[in-house]
């Protein structure tokens, strides 16, 4: 899965109240996967992102968590997959 695809799951959960499991089991499973590229701080807010996906429920305060996540990390999401296609 490509940075953009989960940036773009990250942006549909904000959109919609509820969010659909497998869209959380995605995103949890990319950042797994990638889990090694991000520092300790980093995975803190990795892990308050999933946290609040896991919870199902969008409201007004998780919105707004889920876009200081996202912005706060998407530099180090699109470098992930130049490092692995320079690499490659």
């Amino acid at each position: 899965m490509t940075p953009n695809k989960v940036i773009s799951l990250i942006n549909e959960t904000q959109t919609k109240r509820y969010i659909i499991k497998k869209t959380q089991h995605v995103i949890e499973n990319w950042f797994t996967k990638h889990d090694e590229n991000f520092n300790n701080n980093e995975k803190k807010m990795i892990k308050e992102l999933i946290s609040i996906l896991k919870q199902g429920k969008i409201n007004t305060e998780s919105k707004n968590k889920l876009l200081n996540l996202k912005n706060a990390l998407i530099d180090k999401i699109i470098n992930i997959d130049k490092v692995h296609h320079d690499s490659n």
